[in-house]
């Protein structure tokens, strides 16, 4: 059981990438998640005013629930990625042609006032990784992600 709210103030021209990734089971390890209740709330405010707000709520019947097309589709693995910056539009495009060559994730990229919002829904961890890292690099101009962000 998780309930968790991420509160996010910028600056007029700062700029942030902010990532979340959430795993519901080690397939390796043959967890499953049967139960529970997530609740998932950001915000992100620039110069003070609102300019982006996602809930997320996941409960039971939990395999019900993240089974359904509309959410996680059976998967067990997702990921949020916010970036606040300049060029988001060349970015969003380099991030789709990247996320165009998976086949093993849902993941999609767009801009919501002056935000590029990324979201990938994988399997398992690794293929989520697959997905999340070039993503990250790219958001990096390039640069290798951290070795700390190579979970």
């Amino acid at each position: 059981r998780l309930a968790r709210r991420t509160e996010v103030d910028l600056q007029e021209g700062a700029v942030a990438t902010i990532v979340e990734s959430i795993l519901l089971g080690r397939a390796a390890m043959g967890e499953t998640v049967t139960s529970g209740h997530l609740s998932d709330l950001w915000t992100v405010r620039r110069g003070g005013r609102l300019v982006f707000a996602d809930a997320l709520r996941l409960a039971d019947p939990f395999p019900a629930c993240t089974g359904h097309p509309a959410t996680l589709d059976g998967n067990r693995a997702m990921a949020t990625i916010i970036h606040a910056g300049e060029g988001l539009g060349t970015l969003r495009d380099s991030i789709r042609e990247l996320f165009a060559g998976l086949c093993d994730t849902t993941a999609g990229a767009g801009i919501v006032n002056g935000i590029l919002l990324v979201r990938i829904v994988a399997g398992d961890a690794m293929a989520l990784r697959r997905a999340m890292i070039p993503a990250l690099s790219v958001l990096r101009d390039g640069r290798a992600v951290p070795r700390l962000w190579n979970f």
